[in-house]
């Protein structure tokens, strides 16, 4: 039986949403593995017992010890009370630390294997900005974009197409986003975003449009595309309350109705970003269609539940999916520890000591 260390939280304003993926997980892992939960808050770890029962991240606290990891020639071990030897680490992370890069390196740096994307892959989905400058280099379709930074002048706005959306670069479940009509409400609209990040995105709004979601995984050799799923709903943008609390007039269609050419495109789409970003686990990209046009909008690395209910007519639940994720990242692992990490160039020998009589 393997052990895993279901890892979850993280410095990011979605750390609560991080707890819903880590106890769907959880509940669908527990008897096929051993698992053990860990909260990733302010650079440490903490072991966090009956997670089920828990309703707020502060309460892990409480009577909870940091926990570390320590290396040897032959693995790496979780240590706390005992030793424990864990053959995965699976991210439940979203946004933030656990989704930028930040925690990708540290298990890196620890041999430790994991699910999802890696360090350069994680830190150019989740900044929209960069993101958006690579789709734009490479010939994918995406919408007219400002970036304004902090320390801007709003006059550099004055000849936008409004409305326009104002997004944080690094952040998501559509926190600190608004809509913005004329340029005051694109001023308070800054005011707000600046709040979560100093760079920030302004994007032109679609005033009618369609809204999909494509995500996809690799199993062993195959990559799996799920059913695309239209997000129908009648505000601006598709906001937090949407997307985690009970909304009236927002629904959530899969697979979607549109046209056989329109899903094909979707999916190849999808299938090139994953390739050519060297994307690992389950990803989700987010589409906008407008004026005849499917944009891609942005790429998530680590998707709330991992998307798994898109994958449900492909045969898959969140434990299939989950499997071949912990797979995957193992051998990842396996390829990396392949190569060589030391070269032996024989350069110290030609450097005196200090002090020594050949010094200058």
């Amino acid at each position: 039986m393997k052990k895993l260390a279901v890892i979850f939280g993280g410095k990011s304003c979605e750390s609560d949403i991080s707890v819903l993926t880590a106890v769907s997980v959880y509940k669908s892992m527990k008897m096929k593995y051993r698992c053990m939960m860990i909260l990733f808050k302010n650079g440490n770890f903490y072991h966090v017992k009956n997670i089920e029962k828990c309703s707020k991240i502060s309460n892990f606290y409480r009577t909870k010890k940091p926990i570390f990891f320590e290396k040897n020639e032959k693995n790496v071990k979780f240590c706390f009370r005992k030793k424990v030897f864990p053959d995965c680490a699976v991210l439940c992370t979203h946004g933030g630390e656990g989704e930028n890069g930040i925690l990708q390196s540290i298990l890196d740096s620890k041999n430790i294997p994991y699910t999802g994307s890696g360090i350069f892959s994680s830190a150019l989905c989740i900044d929209k900005i960069y993101l958006k400058q690579y789709l734009e280099k490479f010939g994918y379709s995406v919408l007219p974009y400002r970036i304004f930074e902090e320390g801007d002048s709003l006059e550099g706005c004055k000849d936008l197409d409004f409305p326009v959306i104002v997004k944080p670069a690094r952040l998501g479940s559509s926190i600190g986003i608004s809509v913005a009509t004329n340029l005051f409400e694109l001023s308070q609209g800054l005011l707000s975003a600046l709040e979560y990040d100093r760079r920030i995105l302004i994007e032109k709004a679609l005033l009618r449009r369609r809204e999909y979601t494509c995500a996809c995984f690799r199993d062993g050799n195959k990559l799996v595309v799920g059913d695309i799923e239209e997000v129908v709903v009648t505000d601006d943008f598709y906001s937090f309350n949407d997307k985690y609390k009970p909304q009236k007039g927002v629904e959530r269609v899969y697979p979607a109705a549109i046209s056989e050419a329109t899903r094909l495109s979707i999916e190849n789409t999808t299938k090139r970003l994953y390739e050519e970003l060297s994307l690992r686990g389950v990803v989700r990209v987010d589409y906008l269609e407008g004026d005849g046009v499917v944009y891609v909008n942005e790429i998530n690395t680590i998707p709330g539940s991992f998307s798994w209910y898109l994958f449900k007519n492909k045969g898959y639940n969140l434990l299939s999916i989950v499997d071949a994720m912990i797979e995957e990242g193992i051998k990842e692992r396996r390829k990396e520890n392949a190569l060589r990490s030391c070269f032996d160039g024989e350069i110290v020998p030609f450097f005196p000591a200090k002090g020594s009589k050949t010094e200058k």
